[in-house]
């Protein structure tokens, strides 16, 4: 099957000259067209139909002709797409009945007739008092609301129904159709919103700043940080406490007799080992605390008060972060 597009060669090299620039770029759309047609013709002959549908598809976009659409129709057809198939024949058959060629509005009319049986059709009712800013959409693809009510043709399989309005909930199903299956949606009167006029849009929901989210990852080092910082000091006064034993027991580290050199092995141990964990715990604790800190402090709309702490213990600044 051929896209069959006749040239006019009489007198073309005379007339060239004065051909208005648009007439060239229709050739070129022409041209274009004529080697997507051939691309897809090769590529459905190789039972690549998917491909093919998208060369013929794109060629009846740059320059539309029935033999294009007869090719699309069958392209879509070996795909199982029988609906989009029937249209593409249907659409054929108008265009050759416009442009009197009556052998192919008979071949597109036959291949129409033929898949009618196996059309499955989908019926969108509509519900009562819908409000005028309806959005309706089957598998992604918007349903103007004049085909509501009416047998949809459509390709076999899931069809996705998502409903919208404004100031309204948005309600969604999905119904499977095989082929010469009918089915109906009825769209429910969709519920509004808690606190949103009708005719408005709902607001959406505000996502967190970026300075709220880094605020929520300093506190949280903060926290962590000033934790682990404290189980490290916990360890340290730990340590110095059986080191202190130890020293008290063995001054200068000669005890009095071996005996208590023995009994004082283990708490020498035991302060060696805590005082390993508190100098690995303090200094992670301190990383974490001194990072969330300085997060804190470079976070947008930050809140941050500094006063001075003395007591009979301390002498230092209290710093107060605020969320």
């Amino acid at each position: 099957m051929t896209r069959s597009r006749p040239w006019v060669t009489v007198a073309s090299i005379v007339l060239a000259l004065g051909v208005p620039r648009a007439a060239f770029a229709h050739e070129a759309s022409g041209a274009a067209a004529e080697s997507l047609f051939r691309e897809g013709r090769a590529l459905a002959d190789k039972g690549r139909f998917e491909e093919a549908c998208d060369r013929f598809a794109r060629s009846q976009e740059l320059d539309p002709a029935v033999g294009t659409l007869l090719n699309l129709g069958e392209c879509y057809e070996r795909m199982e797409k029988v609906a989009t198939a029937w249209l593409s024949y249907r659409r054929a058959m108008a265009l050759a009945v416009t442009r009197n060629d009556e052998r192919r509005a008979n071949l597109a009319r036959a291949a129409a007739a033929r898949l009618e049986p196996r059309l499955a059709l989908l019926v969108i009712a509509s519900p009562k008092g819908a409000p005028s800013d309806l959005v309706v959409t089957r598998n992604g693809v918007r349903v103007d609301q004049a085909a509501f009510d009416t047998p949809l043709p459509v390709d076999p399989g899931p069809q996705a129904i998502e409903v919208t309005a404004s100031a309204r909930q948005a309600w969604q199903t999905t119904i499977e159709l095989r082929e010469g299956q009918r089915g109906t949606v009825q769209i429910p009167e969709l519920a509004p919103v808690a606190g949103v006029e009708p005719g408005t849009i709902a607001p959406a929901p505000v996502p967190p700043s970026d300075g709220d989210a880094r605020r929520t990852v300093a506190l949280g080092l903060e926290i962590g940080g000033g934790a682990v910082l404290a189980t490290g000091l916990v360890f340290g006064a730990l340590a110095l406490t059986r080191w202190s034993s130890v020293s008290e027991a063995c001054p200068g580290g000669k005890c009095p007799s071996e005996a208590e050199r023995a009994g004082k092995a283990s708490d020498a141990e035991d302060a060696r080992t805590f005082s390993t964990i508190s100098t690995v715990t303090t200094a992670v604790g301190a990383v974490g605390l001194a990072a969330g800190v300085v997060l804190h402090l470079t976070a947008p709309g930050r809140r941050v008060s500094v006063v001075p702490l003395v007591d009979r213990t301390a002498l230092g600044l209290a710093v107060t972060l605020g969320l």
